[in-house]
């Protein structure tokens, strides 16, 4: 057996420290925050550990693989957040179990009548201290506390069917909600403008269309991984990476191409590829990226960052997003703000602007 890999290692310390960038950059291996725990799992966050409690007070085969598989689900969601898939099973039982213990019990507080004689006789202490025998009428010690506490059950039965009933339709909806938002595709999604204004952000298609449209069938096509399985799947052209590509080397190679200054990038696409697809706009675009690129390139290439192994002098050196030295003369900047910004440009001997989507 070989040694453990970085996402493996990901799942069992901190992601800081992993000790591969690549792992480490991806945004669905961080650790998941009370904010995405909130998102996606609303109320059953404050229903489930109802359900575990009844779970350990009622402990049968079935209850511990509950109880086991919450724990372990809930272990891996904090070290990923992309597991917080798994948890959503877990976490609909116990909710479930939770709710249904509380229906069956407040039913009961109204369709049950509590029998006379419920309440046997108890020994008391007499003045002498000897214990006697007490007697009730009836059997019942004090009928008016009996009375009141039958009362406050069917208070509390009450309070809980209107609880349901508040919050059941509120689940519903939130659940289906969220559904039609996770099941639209992710290259075309709506957004703000500046100005306020609701848009069709329909950038991604635009652009793998055009490649199927207007480039050779064999044409390559250098983009950062995150775009891999689009661009094959939907402009069916070649891509250097995708999220399937395993090898860390060839992702720092990638990466160093996009980082390095643009003659040296130019001087590795050229050989990788025949079009370079960059993606703009703002927000987590590739330049957003790009730190995250540098120090997966130093990773392997020590020479991007001698003596940095973070690569802190790649990236933004304050808020204004102004670019460090380095930023500004990678390819990837030089590309990015072609046009875009007062005084960058792409070499024209080098690279040949031929398409511009809406937004991006």
């Amino acid at each position: 057996f070989g040694p453990l890999s970085a996402r493996v290692r990901g799942l069992l310390v901190k992601h800081t420290r992993t000790g591969n960038p690549l792992v480490d950059s991806v945004a669905e291996h961080q650790p998941a925050s009370s904010r995405a725990y909130m998102q996606y799992m609303g109320h059953l966050l404050f229903i489930a550990p109802v359900g575990l409690n009844i779970c350990f007070w009622h402990f049968t085969n079935a209850s511990t693989f509950l109880v086991l598989y919450a724990f372990i689900s809930y272990y891996f969601s904090s070290k990923m957040v992309r597991f917080i898939i798994l948890l959503g099973p877990g976490m609909s039982a116990l909710g479930g179990i939770a709710v249904g213990h509380g229906l069956s019990w407040s039913f009961k507080q109204f369709l049950e009548v509590p029998e006379k004689n419920s309440v046997p006789p108890v020994l008391k202490k007499n003045k002498k201290g000897s214990l006697v025998r007490v007697k009730y009428e009836n059997g019942v010690q004090n009928k008016k506390e009996n009375e009141d506490i039958i009362f406050f059950k069917k208070v509390m039965a009450g309070l809980f069917f209107f609880l349901l009933y508040q919050l059941g339709p509120k689940f519903y909806h939130r659940c289906h909600n969220m559904a039609r938002a996770l099941s639209n595709p992710s290259i075309m999604y709506k957004a703000q403008t500046s100005k306020g204004d609701v848009i069709i952000v329909d950038d991604y298609r635009e652009a793998y269309w055009w490649l199927k449209a207007n480039t050779p069938e064999d044409a390559r096509i250098l983009a950062w991984w995150d775009y891999g399985y689009q661009i094959a799947g939907i402009a069916n052209r070649t891509t250097i990476a995708d999220g399937n590509t395993w090898n860390h080397e060839h992702i720092a190679l990638l990466a160093r191409a996009l980082t390095h200054t643009e003659e040296e990038g130019y001087r590795v696409s050229r050989h990788l590829a025949d079009y370079i697809l960059i993606w703009g706009g703002g927000g987590g675009d590739d330049l957003a990226k790009s730190p995250h690129l540098a120090r997966i390139a130093n990773s392997v290439y020590r020479d991007m960052c001698p003596g940095d192994p973070t690569c802190r002098s790649f990236g933004y050196v304050d808020r204004q997003r102004t670019p460090s030295p380095m930023m500004e003369a990678s390819m990837l900047y030089k590309l990015h703000s072609h046009g875009s910004k007062p005084g960058v440009e792409a070499d024209p001997n080098k690279f040949s602007h031929v398409f511009d989507s809406k937004y991006g």
